[in-house]
């Protein structure tokens, strides 16, 4: 994992670990990955959480392309698309 790059050699592995090294176990991530299909890089946002089976540990990770999150939010068929709060907001 820790030798997991995008196309352009930009080293998002680490980005993983150390999101789930930071004291939760878990975080929000924003990176670049291709769509199925495509070679050109598109933005990625998720959520990476750190969980054990036995004596194993697995990165969990699900994410959406932000161009397909804006896509759907402005869409009426979805009942709901959860948006993150920052701080201070409810």
């Amino acid at each position: 994992m820790s030798n997991l790059v995008n196309f352009n050699g930009k080293p998002i592995g680490k980005l993983f670990i150390e999101t789930v090294l930071n004291g939760k176990g878990e975080g929000r991530i924003l990176y670049e990955w291709p769509k199925i299909g495509e070679t050109k890089l598109s933005t990625k946002y998720g959520f990476i959480k750190r969980a054990t089976f036995g004596e194993e540990i697995y990165l969990v990770c699900l994410g959406s392309y932000v161009e397909d999150y804006l896509l759907m939010r402005n869409t009426e068929n979805i009942d709901e698309v959860p948006i993150p709060l920052r701080k201070g907001q409810s």
